[in-house]
């Protein structure tokens, strides 16, 4: 999705920038606030303070591209929708991007291996740990977009993965719609033209088509599918991942 906005004329998307969320955490260090009060800035102004001093380096970004427009893709921000969206204005819009919470369990248990390590409870002798772990971070996830999204409606799009790379077209031009931007045929062809590469994940640049990759997680033992997901349960309830007659369920 980083390279599809970052593909369009009007856009530039930059690798995952991470350093809003440290920049933003004044505002929740409640010592630092009153400190800032101190000195005669009310949470207003220094609201309006940061999202000057941090968009600036979006708004360089994008017009080193000669682009009008910036995005921004960091998962991580996930956890600081709240803030980023208090700092960034009610005109901001936010494309929630959604997969079948077993396939990104078993993505994340076998290519990010060592952040699913660090999700466990040492003390949890339970078997399927590095399992059980990734889908309850799924869920942890997917319960704070939708939550956002239920406070936002008019301000989000949610997307499905399955979607996306199965009806390409027609999910890109609802994107572009959705951000008052017109679809542009290139933004299909992601990859033709170079993006900075920095923060994400490597794979990306390999990726050149929309062939979807669903269902992997099938392989799994039936004990290890089952404690995934238990763990998971409520968001795939809730987003249709459980009815197998969802046209996006693999």
């Amino acid at each position: 999705m980083r390279r599809i906005v970052d593909s369009h004329s009007r856009f530039a998307c930059p690798p995952e920038s991470h350093f809003l969320a440290p920049m933003l955490s004044v505002l929740s260090d409640r010592r630092s606030m009153l400190g800032l009060e101190s000195l005669g800035f009310s949470r207003d102004v220094v609201v309006r303070r940061l999202r000057e001093f941090t968009e600036q380096f979006f708004l360089e970004y994008a017009a080193s591209a000669g682009k009008e427009r910036w995005a921004d893709k960091t998962p991580f921000y996930v956890d600081h929708l709240d803030v980023i969206d208090e700092v960034f204005g009610p005109e901001t819009r936010y494309l929630m991007v959604y997969r079948h919470g077993l396939d990104v369990t078993h993505s994340m248990c076998t290519a990010l291996a060592g952040f699913v390590s660090s999700l466990q409870d040492p003390a949890d002798e339970r078997p399927h740990g590095d399992a059980r772990a990734a889908a309850a971070y799924w869920q942890d996830q997917v319960t704070r977009m939708l939550a956002f999204e239920r406070a936002h409606a008019d301000r989000t799009l949610q997307i499905r993965y399955e979607s996306l790379t199965s009806h390409p077209r027609d999910e890109v031009a609802r994107v572009f719609e959705f951000l008052g931007e017109q679809f542009e045929p290139a933004t299909l062809d992601f990859n033709a033209k170079p993006h900075d590469e920095g923060l994400e994940d490597g794979r990306v640049r390999w990726t050149t088509d929309f062939d979807p990759v669903a269902g992997a997680y099938r392989d799994w033992q039936p004990e290890r599918l089952a404690a995934a997901r238990l763990e998971a349960k409520v968001g795939l309830d809730e987003l249709g991942y459980s009815s197998p007659e969802a046209t996006w369920c693999p």
